[in-house]
């Protein structure tokens, strides 16, 4: 080691600002510990509840889709045996009425018939707008799906830096003045 009194005054003097810069540096370094640490736990809080709660939503739509699609299904079927036994029934009783009242009452019947039948296109379109529902959660769960993976992908990002974070704790930890 050298002699102190025969380092120029210059370099001296440059060598306590760079100390005195490390010091400055090393008293802020807890702050920024507990600042990352706070974002990390925020994160990490978030990340935690998010996939639990993205298998729950799923499972409640997977669950409500096929409860939609029984009950249109169902319905439907129901509505069209319940159609077609009033006709057979409307038509057996027409077998059964006098001549006279058959005649009068006909008009008035196929008039009847004709409006069931009409109907018969939009039960059709009914049913298959419920059809189309499947389709459209095969979206969401597709989406949901993409959400878990941009999730996994933020915690791919998050964890290499816990370690970095614990290591920069630890070195300021060591500094002079730390406490």
């Amino acid at each position: 080691m050298e002699n102190p009194f025969l380092i120029p005054p210059r370099l001296a003097l440059r060598a306590l600002d760079d100390l005195h810069s490390l010091a400055l540096a090393a008293e802020r370094l807890p702050h920024f510990e507990e600042k990352l640490d706070a974002r990390f736990d925020a994160l990490e809080g978030h990340l935690d509840g998010l996939p639990p709660a993205l298998g729950k939503l799923e499972r409640s739509l997977v669950r409500r889709l096929d409860s939609l699609e029984k009950q249109a299904t169902s319905g439907l079927e129901s509505l069209e045996d319940q159609l077609k036994m009033g006709l057979k029934g409307l038509q057996e009783r027409l077998g059964t009425l006098p001549p006279d009242l058959e005649k009068r009452l006909r008009p008035h019947l196929v008039k009847q018939i004709k409006t069931i039948e009409s109907l018969k296109p939009e039960l059709e379109g009914n049913r298959s707008a419920a059809e189309s529902v499947p389709p459209r959660l095969d979206g969401l769960l597709r989406e949901m799906g993409t959400l878990r993976q941009e999730i996994q992908e933020v915690r791919g990002v998050l964890e290499p830096l816990q370690g970095a974070t614990e290591r920069i704790g630890r070195i300021s930890n060591r500094l002079p003045g730390s406490g």
